[in-house]
């Protein structure tokens, strides 16, 4: 029985500054100054330029439809689709003609289709 029952209290009072608080809201805003108090706040308008190169821009990446397909091969369908709200099972079934039109896709830079 005792494992069935279920007490909901809430948070107990809490004190700072040498006052107790048993609002809502002195309380959160009590637990938020605890919790903001464990990060740091740099200073950000005077960053160093560091000497020396910049780093060169990344090459393009090359999507090919061979590697498409075989991700998609891999597929577990019995997973839950994703925010395309295409099933799993599609995917993986129609992996061979779908990749070389998802691959092209990429290379052009468009990300809309998946």
């Amino acid at each position: 029985m005792r494992a069935k029952r279920c007490d909901n209290n809430g948070i107990a009072p809490l004190k700072t500054n040498g006052c107790l608080y048993s609002d809502s809201q002195s309380k959160a805003d009590i637990l938020n100054h605890q919790f903001s108090s464990f990060f740091t706040r740099e200073n950000t308008t005077d960053i160093p330029v560091l000497p020396g190169a910049s780093y060169p821009s990344m090459s393009d990446i090359v999507v090919e439809p061979y590697g498409v397909e075989k991700l998609l091969s891999k597929v577990k369908p019995s997973k839950a689709s994703g925010p395309d709200a295409i099933l799993c099972r599609v995917l993986k079934e129609t992996a061979h003609e779908i990749a070389p039109i998802i691959a092209d896709h990429r290379q052009h830079g468009s990300a809309d289709l998946l």
